[in-house]
């Protein structure tokens, strides 16, 4: 019985690459739990960077089966644009590695790959515990000289992005603390003004000070309640807009890249 080494790479994920999956999950089929899509990067130096992803359709009738056309179109569209990049792997929502990964791992990605497709990414998209995101390597186990199984290890990855300024979506997903210094003066400006409504409110109320009329309308229609439901609904809106805002700019830096090869 042969088991391979413990993985030694580093692996890096861009954070538009994440904000892409999560978009994928908002826009799938109704009746579809989980998406599925291919990651593709380089590998030098013992560093995995998957600096880019596309979904791939499936259907389950009975087995797992993906979209091997729109696999092989999709990385035809890719290569011109970024000639050094390879598939390094591929993605599904969800926490655990279960049947379901092992279907689509060991029937579908490493033959449409050529055995290229070792790192499996799984995102949680229901955040219930802030986001989640594991990375796992994928390694043949032969017994007496033929494979038996493919055993998924868990890999450290990181979400990283090699701009130096940092982006909104990679500050949504570090979840980070740091805030950028021009926002944080936004932020502590916002707060005088909040003070400053308060004491003026609270004047009123005691009676040192006149009430003004348009003043109290204005802070009538800025501080309109909204109900749970509402509030819900407007967020998520919000947040499917920013990761299509996301997933078109990293489009259109593919079709930048794309003529300037032209």
């Amino acid at each position: 019985m042969s088991l391979p080494s413990a993985p030694s790479s580093t692996y890096r994920v861009q954070p538009s690459v994440v904000v892409s999956i999560f978009d994928h999950y908002l826009r799938r089929p109704e009746r579809s739990e989980r998406v599925i899509g291919a990651l593709l990067g380089t590998e030098a130096d013992g560093v995995v960077k998957i600096n880019n992803s596309f979904p791939v359709p499936y259907l389950i009738n009975p087995e797992i089966r993906l979209d091997q056309v729109h696999f092989k179109k999709m990385l035809e569209l890719h290569r011109p644009a970024f000639p050094h990049e390879k598939v390094v792997g591929w993605y599904v929502t969800g926490v655990t590695v279960d049947g379901f990964v092992n279907a689509v791992h060991n029937e579908n990605f490493v033959r449409m790959a050529d055995n290229e497709a070792n790192v499996v990414l799984t995102v949680d998209t229901k955040l219930e515990k802030g986001l989640e995101i594991a990375a796992y390597n994928s390694h043949a186990t032969v017994v007496g000289g033929k494979q038996n199984f493919v055993e998924f290890r868990p890999v450290d990855i990181e979400v990283s992005s090699e701009n130096a300024d940092p982006s909104a979506a990679d500050l949504l997903l570090r979840g980070s603390s740091t805030i950028p210094s021009h926002l944080a003066n936004n932020l502590s400006d916002l707060e005088t003004l909040l003070a400053e409504v308060r004491a003026y409110i609270e004047s009123v109320k005691n009676g040192s000070a006149a009430p003004i009329n348009d003043i109290g309308r204005s802070l009538l229609f800025t501080t309109t309640t909204i109900n749970d439901d509402d509030f819900d609904k407007s967020y998520r809106n919000f947040v499917q807009d920013l990761l299509m805002v996301a997933y078109l700019a990293s489009l259109t830096r593919a079709h930048l890249k794309l003529n300037d090869r032209q």
